[in-house]
């Protein structure tokens, strides 16, 4: 039954997925050292890491705003979409074992 729920989200489905995953407080926000296991989380599943760590940045500029909402992150998404791509990749490899990514597609 996950795996289903898993291959048939959209990919703000998949963003939410990601923010109700790393909201370990359960406080409806990414708080600072939540977007810091998340980037590190994401980071070790990259191919590419640094341009996964470039996101931290984020923290660093007079934008932060201490703590995102489900919204901020998905603005963070549009904006870093390679901060997100470890998480939305893996979901594409259990579709493609999962009965073939074409087939999660048209339902």
């Amino acid at each position: 039954n996950v795996i289903c729920m898993l291959c048939l989200m959209d990919e703000k489905e998949m963003v939410r997925f990601a923010f109700e995953t790393f909201d370990t407080s359960r406080s409806s926000l990414i708080e600072e050292d939540e977007f810091v296991e998340l980037v590190d989380k994401m980071a070790g599943m990259s191919e590419d890491p640094d341009k996964v760590r470039k996101a931290l940045n984020v923290l660093k500029s007079d934008d932060w705003p201490g703590a995102l909402t489900l919204d901020g992150l998905l603005k963070v998404h549009e904006e870093h979409p390679r901060l997100l791509w470890p998480w939305l990749r893996l979901q594409y490899r259990v579709q493609q074992t999962v009965l073939g990514a074409a087939f999660w597609k048209e339902h």
